[in-house]
């Protein structure tokens, strides 16, 4: 759906992007990681074909961003960290002025079911009535949403959605993403809030200094985190003081650590891959151990500091 080919971008005296080239597959959220100057902005603003490279190309869909940004426009939607929406219009007018600036839409057009079902989708037909200005952060950044993708794209960049919204806005912004995803739609996303982007993403981009360090599985990035520091976290429904002595019998086990005193869980050094695992977890639902989980407690964060902290960047286009 998306390929970035050997991009190259500079402000004066300063090179942004480095040599960056990556696919993104369609049908797949991808999570746009990295420190603050890592050029996140700077390449989500590249692929919506609002700045233009110093070299390289991007295609979205085929067509080329510098070639054709129009067509690219009508692919994509880019929704900035910084947004700015009229105050003095009501939710619905912002949404038909959004609706208008990308299909050319007249008044007589603000009855297709297309303004409806974005207000639908983004939780907004009980506000489409209230004036921008009156509303909360979370709901500005509804609105924010509902503009960008008022005219269906394909692809949906969004940039740091989930910065100053609550806990139970960001919430609800992670169930629609999940929603766009299977309506079909390919989408980059930004954040600093790594707990929930590996809540909902698929592959992990990973950005420093301009370069990739790393493009791979969010899945596949978990487990080798968790497999390299050898821990296992086990949760019981019931307490089995001798866990720890069952455990020491078998191959591969060692240093086991209850958690709290409830005996309930517990973590453990663990020296197998996932099919040992497997066979771990066979063997103690055997014994009757009364499990609930047996799990690598690996993290999005663990994964992200521990390759930051391990080096220079990768070349481009790394995985």
């Amino acid at each position: 759906m998306i390929r970035v080919q050997e991009l190259d971008f500079d402000y004066p005296g300063q090179r942004v992007l480095e040599g960056v080239s990556f696919e993104l597959e369609p049908r797949r959220i991808t999570a746009l990681v990295g420190p603050n100057g890592a050029g996140k902005t700077t390449l989500m603003r590249c692929i919506a074909a609002l700045s233009v490279p110093t070299s390289g190309r991007i295609l979205v869909k085929g067509v080329d961003t510098v070639e054709n940004p129009r067509l690219v426009h009508s692919l994509c939607c880019y929704m900035p960290d910084l947004f700015g929406l009229y105050d003095r219009l009501s939710v619905k007018h912002c949404v038909e002025y959004a609706y208008a600036s990308h299909v050319g839409a007249d008044a007589d057009d603000f009855r297709v079911p297309r303004i409806r079902e974005i207000l639908e989708l983004t939780d907004l037909t009980g506000l489409q009535s209230h004036l921008v200005g009156s509303l909360s952060r979370g709901q500005r950044q509804r609105v924010a949403l509902a503009q960008a993708l008022v005219h269906d794209p394909e692809v949906v960049v969004l940039d740091e959605p989930a910065s100053g919204l609550d806990p139970l806005a960001r919430a609800d912004l992670s169930k629609l993403l999940l929603k766009l995803r299977e309506q079909g739609k390919t989408l980059l996303v930004s954040s600093h809030i790594l707990g929930e982007l590996q809540e909902y993403s698929d592959r992990v981009l990973l950005l420093e200094q301009g370069r990739i360090m790393s493009h791979q599985n969010l899945r596949e990035l978990l487990y080798e985190e968790g497999h390299e520091r050898r821990r296992l976290r086990v949760v019981l429904s019931e307490a089995r003081a001798d866990l720890p002595e069952l455990l020491g019998k078998l191959d591969g086990v060692g240093e086991f650590a209850w958690e709290g005193a409830g005996q309930r869980a517990g973590t453990f050094s663990f020296r197998g891959d996932q099919e040992e695992q497997g066979k771990l977890l066979k063997r103690l639902l055997e014994d009757g151990v009364p499990l609930v989980s047996l799990e690598q407690p690996a993290s999005l964060q663990q994964a992200y500091v521990r390759r930051l902290r391990g080096g220079p960047p990768k070349p481009s286009g790394a995985s």
